[in-house]
Order: structure tokens, then C-alpha cells, then sequence
């Protein structure tokens, strides 16, 4: 159920025009990377799971004003379709690089199908 709650949260950022990985080798800027974060199963039964994502929307690192720029359309997606209450800007290392994002961390209640 783990891996099929990610899958459907990364399918959920792709409908929304959002790349989205939730493999760090995998990242192609700009993009999200959706980290889980933890699940809940005891709340929800056996035919939902409680999964809390970090997610880092993530461009390439070119001037600050290009950065801040992708930066602010990846985010201006992601509030199309979810709440978002706050996020941070952080440099986000990985193996390609160090990388400028932004993160929060959003809520999904995925169930069986």
C-alpha cells in the first residue's frame, strides 16, 4: 500500500502540470521530489492509509532572480491544487548538485482501489 500511495501522489502532481519524482537519482529540473514522510494506518482501516509527504519543488540553480522566478511557477501549480500553509526555501543538496527549492510538507488519504 506504501508504494502505491506514492505513486498516486506523484500522479497526482504530474495531472497538475508538475514533473514530479520520488526517486532523488531521478530528479530533471524543475520538478518536485515527494518524500515520504510517514504513514497512518492505525487512523484510517485497512483500506486507507494517512501519508504525509515532504515535498521540494526544485529548479535549477541559475541567477537568483531565474531561480526565484521558476521557483514562484512550480509553487503557483502547487497551490492550484492543494493548500499550502507554508513553505521554506532551502539549497537543496543532492548528487547532481546543490539545487535551489522550496519545501513543505502536505497531507494525502489514499485508499485501495
Amino acid at each position: 500500500m506504501i508504494a502505491q500511495a506514492m505513486e498516486e501522489v506523484v500522479s497526482l502532481f504530474k495531472d497538475n502540470g508538475i514533473h514530479a519524482v520520488s526517486d532523488p537519482s531521478k530528479v530533471d529540473t524543475p520538478c518536485a521530489l515527494i518524500l515520504p514522510a510517514s504513514y497512518a494506518f492505525d487512523r484510517l482501516g485497512a483500506d486507507a492509509t494517512g501519508l504525509t509527504c515532504d515535498v521540494y519543488l526544485i529548479v535549477a540553480h541559475k541567477s537568483t532572480d531565474e531561480a526565484l522566478k521558476a521557483l514562484d511557477a512550480l509553487f503557483e501549480k502547487l497551490i492550484a491544487f492543494n493548500d499550502i500553509r507554508s513553505v521554506e526555501a532551502i539549497t537543496l543538496p543532492l548528487t547532481q548538485g546543490h539545487y535551489p527549492a522550496l519545501k513543505t510538507s502536505l497531507y494525502f488519504t489514499v485508499t485501495k482501489d
